[in-house]
């Protein structure tokens, strides 16, 4: 070989260590990270399902104070945490399930561009105000309330507004009823989804979702460029089953271990990054759901660089092998 095809050979071969590396990691991220599977199969390990009351209480809250918005406006008779508890009651943890994943999908059918908005389901919530359960849910907070006064008790028969006093023993029997029909005519004028982002009201995420898209298009045909220089390296530099071991063996295991060692070493790293962002909100953000938060980035951060260890311990056993059967073969000529 001259040396200028070995120089040449030799630059291929570094050009495919590198896109390799990124490659690696560009395919694999956007593969993960923009896959609804990814997000419930963290959810489920970490069993962040059951933390699902904290977030729909700040969603509600938020909803709640929206100037206009009456879907919601019940919660802000309630603090936090009694509206926390009400919907914990209200919901089965299967329905918790169904209603997060109903927002996972509505959220990555908006972001591949088969949904104009993203929306989470209130059905499931809807028919549990108007059943049994929500019934009770309410008036075991009204329970926990001081004591009703005789006008609140007078409010509360002429079917006013919903009040959170706790009413007299004797009375119970005629409140409940009453907090049945204030919950239907509530659920009654609630929407079956609360729209969270939709395209009618910026026109801007259509650009922003088409910017994005070319980004994945991107990222999904990384792979395609360390073939381009994997495949130069061998019209370059491959002449004989000695070469191909050998210029194959070495970038491949120097990609697999460049791959995996980022892998193992940004995995860890993931809750104190989000930690770090987060705490510069912390006044607005509650603990629970600053926990939740970071304990979704753990699982979401170990589903993605899963597959990016795994492809880099494969990597580096090939490129192994090639180096020490080369090694073999040369020794026996």
């Amino acid at each position: 070989m001259t040396k200028g095809r070995r120089v040449l050979s030799g630059i291929c071969a570094f050009l495919f260590i590198v896109s390799g590396f990124a490659s690696l990691l560009l395919f694999n991220v956007e593969r993960k990270t923009f896959s609804t599977e990814t997000y419930k199969q963290a959810f489920r390990q970490q069993g962040l399902y059951a933390e699902i009351p904290v977030l729909f209480a700040e969603m509600v809250v938020a909803s709640a104070q929206e100037p206009g918005n009456n879907v919601f406006a019940f919660a802000s008779r309630l603090d936090r945490d009694d509206l926390e508890l009400a919907i914990a009651a209200m919901l089965p943890p299967e329905e918790f399930e169904a209603l997060m994943d109903g927002f996972l999908d509505s959220t990555f059918a908006f972001l591949n561009g088969e949904a104009d908005s993203i929306s989470i389901p209130l059905l499931p919530f809807k028919r549990s105000m108007t059943a049994e359960r929500g019934a009770q849910a309410i008036l075991q907070l009204m329970l926990a309330e001081p004591d009703c006064t005789l006008p609140q008790l007078a409010q509360m028969g002429l079917g006013g507004d919903m009040i959170f006093c706790k009413p007299p023993d004797e009375a119970l029997t005629l409140v409940a009823p009453l907090i049945g029909t204030q919950l239907q005519f509530m659920a009654g004028g609630m929407p079956d989804e609360l729209v969270i982002l939709s395209t009618a009201q910026s026109a801007s995420l259509l650009d922003e979702r088409a910017q994005l898209d070319r980004v994945r298009s991107a990222m999904k045909l990384s792979p395609l460029l360390p073939l381009v220089f994997l495949l130069a390296v061998t019209l370059l530099a491959v002449r004989g089953l000695g070469d191909w071991l050998k210029w194959w063996g070495f970038p491949f295991l120097i990609t697999g271990i460049l791959g995996t060692m980022t892998a193992l070493v940004i995995a860890p790293l993931a809750p104190s990054v989000v930690g770090d962002i987060l705490l510069q909100n912390t006044q607005a953000i509650p603990a629970e759901l600053l926990t939740m938060t970071r304990d979704a980035a753990v699982a979401i951060t170990r589903e993605v660089f899963r597959p990016i260890a795994i492809q880099g311990i494969i990597l580096t056993a090939a490129g192994s092998t090639m180096i020490a059967v080369n090694a073999i073969v040369r020794r026996n000529e």
